[in-house]
């Protein structure tokens, strides 16, 4: 399965996009004991009531993966991941998805380290809140991805930055 994404003036290898879902695929068949099934783009929001853990990568080219889950399906996903029970409005929400995002992006430097991709990546930043969304920069396009697995719908969202231009985070902050 190849996939690119074209973005002004920079494009998205398709082993990036290609490992990020390979990626996303390991972590939920880890962590739920089934792949998660991929969605139809068509009709995604822009935005959610949720939580989204997002961490920045940086190499040629570098980009952001937004990891978007949605308040029904975030109690349900962290306790099968964390194996206990967390209110969506408690800090240890947001510490939990950072930290799945964190699991998963570990496993992106895996899968793109196979077609021989070097990046770096930052620690993750995680924001939770009503009608969230996660903005590009103006030229920038993005590639989304919606999902499904056991506990409800989640997301994710890679955006590269403009030629000359830096993204988020750098690795260690």
């Amino acid at each position: 399965m190849t996939m690119i994404a074209k973005v002004t003036a920079v494009s998205l290898p398709s082993a990036v996009a290609e490992g990020v879902q390979e990626a996303v695929e390991n972590t939920f068949l880890s962590i739920c004991g089934v792949r998660p099934v991929l969605g139809k783009d068509e009709g995604l929001p822009e935005s959610c009531t949720g939580v989204v853990g997002i961490i920045s990568f940086l190499g040629q080219p570098s980009w952001t993966f937004s990891l978007g889950i949605p308040q029904e399906t975030a109690p349900a996903l962290v306790q099968q991941f964390a194996g206990f029970e967390i209110p969506f409005d408690s800090q240890d929400m947001c510490d939990v998805i950072g930290e799945l995002a964190n699991v998963i992006a570990g496993d992106i430097i895996a899968q793109l380290d196979r077609h021989r991709l070097k990046v770096q990546m930052s620690l993750p930043m995680v924001v939770r809140g009503s009608d969230v969304e996660v903005l590009t920069l103006g030229g920038s396009e993005c590639l989304r991805r919606s999902w499904q697995c056991p506990q409800g719908p989640f997301w994710y969202k890679l955006a590269t930055a403009r030629a000359g231009t830096a993204l988020g985070r750098r690795p260690g902050t």
